[in-house]
C-alpha cells in the first residue's frame, strides 16, 4: 500500500483509474471529516473523487509546473508532460443552492472566486462549508467544489485581471487558484500594467535636472525651474546663498535672487562657427546680500576642494577642453588659490580717497544688499561659484547669452539703441543722476540693485550689459572649450561694461586684468550645470 500510495501522489491524472481496478472506489468512510475535507470522497459516501496536490499537496500553485497551468494556462499538462500554450479562458458553470442535481455527494461552487461550497443531497444542492481565507472554491471540473489557495498575485483582485509577478504579466483565472501567462514587461510591472518605473520610486537628480516616476509609472525628465535651480536629493531648491534670503530682486524686487534660466545648445556663426552646449547662467549679478552668506562660510572654514567649479557635464565629468594644454581639460579649483582670498571688511569696503572708492559692501547688512557685490578679486568670485553649487562662466557662455545665441545681438535685449538713462542699462553714469563721467570720485552710489534695468537678454538674463563688469573663467573662442589662465600674473578676462562705461554692445565688450584686481566696477555672475 505504501508504493501504491507513493504511486498515486506522483501521478495524480492516474488516480482514479488506478483506485477503480483495485475495486476501492467505494472505500473511503464518509463519517471521516478528514476524509470529507480532502475531497477524498463524497461525504455521503457513492463517488470518488481523489485529488492529490500537485507541488506537495498544493493546487493552483504560483510556479511554471504547478496544477494551475504552469505555463500552459489554467489546467495545464501534468507533471513532466510536454508544456503547452495557453488555451482559451473558460468559465465552468457554478450551482446555487436547491439546484437540482445528482448524483448524491457530488460537489460544487456556489459562483466564481467564492469561498461559498454546496453538496448534492437528494437530488439537489445544500451549503456545505466555506473555504479558508486565503482560499476559494474551484469550479474546474476535476476539481468542483475543492478549496483552494488562491494565486498569491490575484489575491484582492477579480478574474481576469491581469496581476504582476516579478516583469511577468499573469491572468488571473476564473476562480483566482489558476492563471495562465499573458506577457513579459521590458522595464517594470506595475498593478497589472507594463511600465517605465514604479510610480513612489523617489525622484533622482542629473545635474540640475530631476528625474521622477509619474503616477501612471512614466519617468519624467525635466530641468529644474529657474527660480529654484539647484537639484538635490531630487528637489529642486535654492543654492546655499539664497537659502535665508527673501526673493527681493529684480524690477518688482519680488524675483529670487538666485534664479538662473537654462540656457539651450546651440551656434554661434560668427568669425568661426562654435558650439555651445546648455548651461545656465544667473539671471542676475550676485548680490551683497548672497555675497554674506558666502563670507560666513568662508569665516567657518569653508574651502574649495581640489579640482572642483567644473563643467561636470561635459566629457564625462572632465569639463571644458583646455586650449592652453591639448588633450587636457580645465583643471578646476587649484591648490593655493585659497591664498588670495581675503573677503574682509576692509578688502572688500576699500579706501575713502578719491583713487579707492568704497565699495558695495557694508559691515551690517543695510537696505542695499540687492546691489551687485564689487571689489572681489577673481579668486573670491571662483569660490563663491563653486560654494553655490556652480562655476565661473568662460567668455564663450556669456557671449553666446549676451547676443542671444545665434541671433548675434547687438545689444542682450536686441536691435535697441539705448537713450541717455538707466532704462535698459545702468551706463555711462547715469543712475541714479547724471553725473560727469568717467570721474575718479564716482563711487558705488552710482550702481543700481540688480534688475533694475529692464534689458533683458534673450534667455532672462539682466544687467549683461552695464551695472558692473563680470569676471570670466577664461576665453573659449571655440566649442566648449576655455583657455584657462593659471597663476596670478596673468590676465583674467572680464565682461559686460560697468556703471561708469559708455555703453558698448554685447559683441566687443572684452578686457583683461589681473587676479587680484580689486575694483568698484568689477562685479560677477556664476554659471551652473543645465
Amino acid at each position: 500500500m505504501a508504493q501504491l500510495a507513493r504511486f498515486l501522489f506522483a501521478r495524480p491524472w492516474a488516480a482514479l483509474g488506478a483506485l477503480a481496478s483495485l475495486g476501492l472506489s467505494d472505500a473511503c468512510v464518509p463519517a471521516d471529516e478528514a476524509c470529507v475535507r480532502a475531497r477524498s470522497c463524497a461525504p455521503t459516501g457513492g463517488e470518488v473523487s481523489i485529488v492529490e496536490h500537485w507541488q506537495g499537496g498544493s493546487m493552483g500553485g504560483t510556479d511554471a509546473t504547478s496544477a494551475s497551468g504552469g505555463e500552459g494556462g489554467f489546467g495545464g499538462e501534468p507533471p513532466g508532460e510536454p508544456k503547452q500554450s495557453a488555451p482559451a479562458e473558460r468559465e465552468e458553470p457554478t450551482a446555487a443552492p436547491g439546484d437540482e442535481c445528482s448524483p448524491d455527494g457530488r460537489y460544487a461552487c456556489a459562483a466564481h472566486a467564492t469561498r461559498e461550497q454546496l453538496v448534492c443531497e437528494n437530488g439537489y444542492y445544500v451549503p456545505y462549508d466555506t473555504c479558508p481565507v486565503g482560499q476559494r472554491c474551484d469550479n474546474r471540473p476535476e476539481t468542483a467544489g475543492l478549496c483552494q489557495p488562491v494565486i498569491p498575485e490575484c489575491e484582492d483582485h477579480e478574474p481576469s485581471d491581469l496581476v504582476c509577478r516579478g516583469l511577468d504579466r499573469i491572468v488571473c483565472g476564473p476562480d483566482l487558484v489558476t492563471e495562465k501567462p499573458y506577457d513579459t514587461c521590458s522595464d517594470e510591472c506595475w498593478q497589472g500594467k507594463c511600465v517605465e518605473c514604479m510610480p513612489g520610486t523617489p525622484a533622482t537628480c542629473e545635474f540640475n535636472t530631476r528625474r521622477g516616476c509619474t503616477s501612471e509609472g512614466m519617468w519624467a525628465v525635466e530641468s529644474c525651474p529657474a527660480a529654484t535651480p539647484q537639484c538635490s536629493n531630487g528637489i529642486c531648491g535654492l543654492p546655499p546663498s539664497c537659502l535665508e534670503l527673501e526673493p527681493t530682486c529684480g524690477i518688482g524686487e519680488d524675483e529670487q535672487c538666485c534664479a538662473s534660466p537654462v540656457i539651450p545648445e546651440g551656434s554661434i556663426g560668427d568669425a568661426a562657427m562654435t558650439q555651445q552646449s546648455s548651461f545656465r547662467l544667473d539671471r542676475f549679478e550676485v548680490t551683497v546680500g548672497r555675497f554674506r552668506a558666502f563670507r560666513a562660510a568662508w569665516d567657518g572654514g569653508w574651502r574649495p576642494e581640489a579640482g572642483s567649479g567644473k563643467h561636470v557635464h561635459l566629457n564625462d565629468g572632465l569639463g571644458l577642453v583646455n586650449r592652453a594644454q591639448p588633450e587636457e581639460y580645465e583643471p578646476g579649483w587649484v591648490l593655493g588659490y585659497e591664498a588670495n582670498i581675503a573677503p574682509t571688511d576692509s578688502n572688500l569696503i576699500g579706501g575713502t580717497g578719491p583713487n579707492t572708492p568704497p565699495g558695495t559692501w557694508s559691515i551690517l547688512a543695510s537696505a542695499l544688499e540687492e546691489r551687485p557685490i564689487n571689489r572681489v578679486n577673481v579668486f573670491e568670485a571662483y569660490a563663491f561659484c563653486i560654494w553655490d553649487g556652480g562655476f565661473l562662466p568662460t567668455t564663450g557662455e556669456w557671449k553666446y547669452a549676451a547676443q542671444g545665441g545665434s541671433e548675434l545681438r547687438t545689444y542682450p535685449w536686441g536691435p535697441e539703441e539705448p537713450e541717455a538713462n538707466f532704462d535698459l542699462a545702468i551706463y555711462g553714469c547715469l543712475f541714479p543722476e547724471p553725473v560727469a563721467c568717467p570721474n575718479l570720485a564716482v563711487d558705488s552710489d552710482h550702481i543700481a540693485s540688480v534688475g533694475t534695468a529692464r534689458g533683458e537678454g534673450l534667455f532672462h538674463q539682466l544687467d549683461l550689459i552695464g551695472n558692473v563688469n563680470e569676471w570670466m573663467l577664461g576665453s573659449s573662442p571655440c566649442s566648449d572649450c576655455v583657455t584657462t589662465p593659471i597663476g596670478l600674473n596673468v590676465g583674467w578676462p572680464i565682461r559686460g561694461g560697468a556703471f561708469n562705461d559708455p555703453l558698448l554692445d554685447a559683441q566687443t565688450m572684452n578686457q583683461t586684468f589681473l587676479s587680484q584686481l580689486r575694483a568698484i566696477d568689477i562685479g560677477f555672475r556664476c554659471a551652473r550645470v543645465p
